[in-house]
């Protein structure tokens, strides 16, 4: 039980993360996703979120 209460609090902190990056790039650069710099700050963003949701998804499926 602990185990997948510290999975999300993780899976947590790496949307925040990912939604962080996102954030300070709009406020940097005027845009929120740019496919023509798909390698600097999207690739990590998308790379988070994709880590987290496995997560969540894996601790779901284990749970039933």
């Amino acid at each position: 039980m602990m185990k997948r209460r510290r999975l999300y609090v993780i899976s947590a902190i790496l949307i925040f993360i990912a939604l962080s990056i996102l954030v300070h790039q709009y406020f940097v650069y005027g845009v929120l996703i740019e496919l023509e710099d798909m390698l600097h700050h999207e690739f990590f963003t998308f790379t988070l979120l994709a880590l987290a949701l496995g997560i969540i998804y894996a601790n779901y499926a284990a749970s039933k």
